[in-house]
């Protein structure tokens, strides 16, 4: 690679792409315009180059230099956000002896003739038309800061665009942003390969030439966005963002679990139990066979002590996005730091009641606090409801809220009918009782771990950091970045279940049955327990189930259901 091909590409994209199609001609360019994305993918090939370019995640837009190169890893918020008309290949005409060149238009919407005697003929027959889709991309909802390790801040010269905060610009940024990175990034991306075109919730990084846009608001209004003319894109897995780590053997392996589970056993007061149910939560993932969704993991941590609302509100700083009680802070922070994406949801009854959960719009789609990237853990905190009543819209909330944790599917509210797009997400709900939420399972926190949590608090809540590189919990530390590596080594792992162990489950949940007359394991309970069984093997890091496996998860859910058994028995004699 030679550092001037890539410094070219960055600071003079459009004069690099004009370069690459000097010789080419409308009836001859398809071939030349896919060497343009080959050649930028080729310049860019090598991580160290790539990581060179400008990042928008971390760099104001305002500083960014138009008709340069940018990169932006996003979320795909609106994926119709309109289409557009371009001139690919415009005729351009000398003023003097009206011979006629072509000049190639493409990734900017800046027209200027090639010399100062030439002029732009809009109207000539000759011109070669062709069409472009614009999404609305924002920053990832809920990333945290160690995935932007290697985005790049940029010191170009400030641009000259002009964006006056009129309340327009303030209204369409408030429907298009819930919450996310602040200040919040976001972009209109022109694609001009309409075949490749990301779908909303899809998470991508692009890289294209930056400029400004306008665009016209329904009530008439024309506001102005930062634009990113995409020459090529990727869609990103979440795994894909975690950092590279040398891979581990089985029994170091072994060591990290025991490692992040007491962590996180230490985060929940000492509860181990509460632990393991939480701990598998991040490893669980959904894919949908037909219309069901498998392999989802819902845990409800309830008995949790209830915040004191003074001290929240003491604590809370205007404008600030929401944090969980003190008594969470710990198990919240640690997850931060081991989840890429993670939203802290309290169902307060101010925000149900005027906060939309799902994506709505007209012409264009405004956002919803569920419309959220695959693999996005969920901490939805009911402590915070307070009294009240419920409104219309807290109510339709609360619907979506459990339509997506039992179905998996979220649905877009369009003016004539809704469209429901499949998710993956990861739940884990806290709360006083048990929850009002469809969970899978519902875990009590041990009256010990209440009470340490409850007085503990404010002290749990300064002991851990939210580093890229490092967590410090009770004087000890914990590897992230191995940790991180685990968890994404695990939920990559091909899982099956070998006939014997298939058998030997069946035969298992038969007998159990007639034990219990009845009342044993019913079909919901053993598919839950083979999720368990699942995230319990892979946690491992091994692929098979194991009959030793199958008995760890089924004593487990024993000791589950005698807490919870407990649990009941003590709330009704209250």
């Amino acid at each position: 690679m030679i550092p001037t091909e890539s410094n070219n590409c960055m600071r003079q994209p459009l004069q690099v792409i004009e370069d690459i199609m000097a010789k080419a001609t409308p009836d001859t360019s398809q071939s030349q315009e896919q060497e343009i994305v080959t050649y930028f993918r080729e310049v860019f090939k090598i991580r160290s180059e790539y990581h060179k370019i400008l990042s928008l995640n971390a760099t104001d837009p305002f500083q960014i230099t138009p008709r340069t190169l940018v990169r932006f890893r996003c979320m795909v918020q609106d994926p119709g956000f309109g289409n557009e008309m371009y001139i690919k290949w415009l005729p351009v005409g000398n003023r003097t002896d009206q011979e006629h060149q072509f000049q190639f238009h493409k990734f900017t919407d800046h027209i200027s003739p090639d010399t100062e005697t030439s002029e732009v003929d809009c109207h000539t027959p000759h011109n070669v038309y062709a069409e472009k889709q614009l999404c609305y991309c924002i920053a990832v909802p809920g990333e945290n800061s160690w995935v932007g390790a290697h985005d790049t801040k940029g010191n170009s010269m400030p641009s000259d665009a002009v964006i006056p905060s009129t309340e327009s610009h303030q209204a369409f940024l408030s429907k298009k942003h819930i919450h996310g990175p602040t200040p919040f990034r976001a972009a209109v991306i022109k694609f001009y390969d309409l075949e490749s075109v990301p779908k909303a919730g899809q998470i991508i990084e692009v890289v294209g030439i930056f400029e400004w846009a306008f665009h016209s608001e329904e009530n008439g209004t024309d506001i102005q966005l930062p634009c990113i003319h995409a020459i090529f894109h990727d869609v990103q897995q979440s795994d894909a963002l975690v950092k590279d780590v040398a891979p581990q053997a089985a029994p170091a392996l072994d060591n990290l679990r025991e490692t992040l589970m007491q962590h996180l056993s230490e985060a929940l007061g000492g509860d181990t139990l509460a632990a393991t149910y939480s701990f598998l939560t991040m490893l669980a993932s959904v894919h949908h066979v037909q219309t069901l969704p498998v392999g989802k993991f819902s845990v409800n941590l309830c008995n949790a002590p209830t915040p004191d609302p003074d001290n929240q509100a003491d604590s809370a700083t205007p404008n600030a996005p929401p944090s969980p009680p003190r008594a969470l802070a710990r198990l919240y922070r640690l997850v931060m730091n081991c989840q890429p994406f993670t939203v802290y949801l309290p169902l307060a009854l101010g925000d149900l009641n005027t906060k939309p959960f799902y994506p709505q719009g007209e012409e264009h789609l405004y956002t919803g606090a569920l419309q959220l990237a695959d693999h996005t853990y969920l901490l939805v905190d009911e402590t915070a409801m307070g009294n009240g009543q419920l409104q219309e819209r807290g109510i339709r909330n609360i619907q979506c809220l459990a339509q997506v944790m039992t179905d998996q599917k979220l649905a877009y509210a369009f003016p004539y009918q809704s469209v429901e797009f499949a998710t993956n997400l990861k739940f884990l709900v806290v709360s006083e009782g048990k929850s009002f939420l469809p969970c899978d399972c519902v875990v009590p926190l041990s009256p010990e771990a209440v009470e340490r949590l409850a007085q503990g608090g404010d002290a749990l809540s300064g002991e851990i950091t939210t580093s890229p590189d490092s967590v410090c919990v009770a004087q000890s530390s914990l590897d992230v970045a191995q940790i991180r590596q685990y968890l994404s080594t695990c939920q990559a792992i091909e899982y099956t279940i070998p006939p014997a162990v298939a058998e030997m489950v069946q035969t298992s949940y038969v007998e159990e049955r007639r034990k219990n007359a009845g009342d044993g394991v019913n079909q919901a309970e053993l598919s839950f327990r083979l999720t368990l069984a699942k995230l319990l093997t892979i946690s491992q890091g091994k692929c098979e189930l194991t009959q030793d496996t199958w008995e760890l998860a089924g004593t487990l859910e024993k000791e589950r259901r005698v807490r919870l058994d407990a649990f009941e028995k003590s709330k009704r004699r209250q």
